[in-house]
C-alpha cells in the first residue's frame, strides 16, 4: 500500500497498518485504547476479537447494550433507549458503582451526551 494513500478525514499524524486481518486488527485496537479499570460500551453482537481485546488488554470492563431481536431471532441494531445518559448510568451502576457519577464515565466514546449533531469519536482521557 503506498504511504501518501492514508486516510486524510482524520487528520491523523500517524497511520498504522495491519496485515494479519480484521480480527488482529480489533485487538491491536482495543490493546491499544483499553486498561485495568475502564469502562466500555459494547454491543452484544460484537465480534469475538473484540472481546478478547478487551479481556487482553488488562480487564477492561464492558457495558453491554441491548440489541433488539426480531421474530426469526437475526440480532438487529442498538434499541434507542440505550444511549439514554441516565439509562447508560443505571448501566453502570450495576458493573462499576464507583464510576457512575463521573463526568465521563468511558474510556472511548463513539458518540456525545450532546444530540447526535455533534458526534465525538475522541478519547475521553
Amino acid at each position: 500500500m503506498r504511504r501518501n494513500s492514508q486516510p486524510k478525514s482524520f487528520m491523523p499524524n500517524k497511520t498504522y497498518f495491519v496485515l494479519n486481518g480484521t480480527s488482529a486488527a480489533n485487538k491491536v485496537v482495543t490493546n491499544a485504547l483499553l486498561t485495568r479499570g475502564d469502562l466500555v460500551l459494547f454491543d452484544r453482537n460484537n465480534h469475538k476479537s473484540n472481546h478478547h481485546g478487551r479481556a487482553d488488554s488488562g480487564g477492561a470492563t464492558p457495558v453491554y447494550l441491548e440489541a433488539s431481536r426480531n421474530p426469526f431471532g437475526f440480532i438487529g441494531g442498538i434499541d434507542a433507549h440505550c444511549f439514554n445518559e441516565e439509562y447508560l448510568r443505571q448501566q453502570i451502576r450495576d458493573v462499576a458503582p464507583e464510576k457512575a457519577e463521573l463526568p465521563r464515565p468511558f474510556a472511548w466514546r463513539l458518540f456525545s451526551w450532546e444530540p447526535m449533531t455533534e458526534l465525538s469519536i475522541t478519547p475521553v482521557r
